[in-house]
């Protein structure tokens, strides 16, 4: 099996596709209530979204796909870098990080 390399350039930061979706909302002055009501979701659910707390999930990425706001496909490729982005940088956190297991302590 051959071996996919893992030396291929990543982005120091990937932003979370919440500012992406904050940045559409901007560039059309729709306020972020309006979404909420579009979606069908709340407020503080959109704030959570906007501010990168929340992820875009599948029905979200659909609603927003039916709004104009882009296509699921997109939001949920967004999301995927982000998380992996996330979990690459805590997994290299981690490892520069010695372990005292099986030492005995000084």
């Amino acid at each position: 099996m051959k071996r996919i390399p893992t030396d291929v350039w990543m982005p120091d930061t990937v932003s979370h596709p919440g500012e992406s979706l904050l940045d559409l909302l901007n560039e059309r002055n729709l306020p972020a209530a309006w979404l909420a009501k579009q979606l069908g979701i709340s407020r503080a659910y959109v704030s959570y979204l906007v501010n990168g707390i929340q992820g875009i999930g599948p029905g979200v990425a659909l609603r927003l796909e039916a709004l104009g706001l882009g296509n699921a496909r997109f939001w949920l490729h967004r999301q995927a870098d982000y998380d992996l982005w996330r979990a690459r940088k805590e997994s290299s956190h981690k490892r520069g990080r010695r372990s005292r297991v099986g030492r005995r302590p000084r």
